[in-house]
């Protein structure tokens, strides 16, 4: 019977930051993120007024017929920022956006691994390291596509088509908010 080593990825928002590893996180749900969850200091000299630092992680086990996955999206209090001055409504929502891309983008990845066919045991880590690769580019993409429409949320228009536009690919993937599932691998063993 093979078994499989957990595996554990984190693909962090802000590449140059690396996370301490006992640092606590709030996994995401549809409680929205208030200033008080914001404990990082930012500079004054910052050249934004927040910083959101989410990451989605994933961890596998399993056996020879199945093998069970835990895939959240976290926010990092400690490496998430904001101005004391800066601080009102309008930023904290764009904030939050950030943060649900990264739930979006766990959902994706929920949904690109359960539909998988593995060719063979051998080749699920990389498999699943692929799927990892491709989803974390498309979610630093999205990200900063998102920072870049919304000009940071100072552009209300932009922000409101994206709050809009988050909501409804939200619910698109709501069939894969499950943060903990079961992949049948059975059929390898055909």
């Amino acid at each position: 019977m093979k078994n499989f080593v957990l595996l554990l990825s984190i693909f962090v928002l802000l590449g140059f930051i690396s996370l301490p590893k006992e640092e606590p996180s709030i996994v995401w749900s549809t409680t929205r993120l208030t200033w008080d969850d914001f404990k990082g200091k930012m500079k004054r000299s910052a050249p934004y007024d927040a910083v959101t630092l989410s990451a989605v992680s994933n961890s596998f086990s399993g056996d020879n017929t199945t093998l069970t996955f835990e895939t959240k999206a976290l926010f990092y209090p400690k490496g998430s920022k904001k101005k004391a001055k800066k601080q009102n409504h309008k930023l904290l929502n764009h904030e939050q956006g950030h943060f649900d891309l990264t739930e979006l983008f766990a959902r994706k990845l929920r949904k690109s691994i359960q539909e998988k066919r593995f060719r063979s045991y051998n080749s699920i880590g990389k498999d699943i390291d692929k799927l990892y690769n491709k989803n974390n580019t498309a979610w630093r993409k999205m990200q900063n596509l998102y920072d870049k429409q919304t000009n940071h949320s100072a552009n209300e228009t932009e922000q409101a088509d994206w709050d809009a536009k988050i909501h409804n690919l939200l619910e698109d993937y709501k069939d894969y908010q499950t943060t903990t599932y079961t992949v049948d691998i059975s059929y390898l063993n055909k």
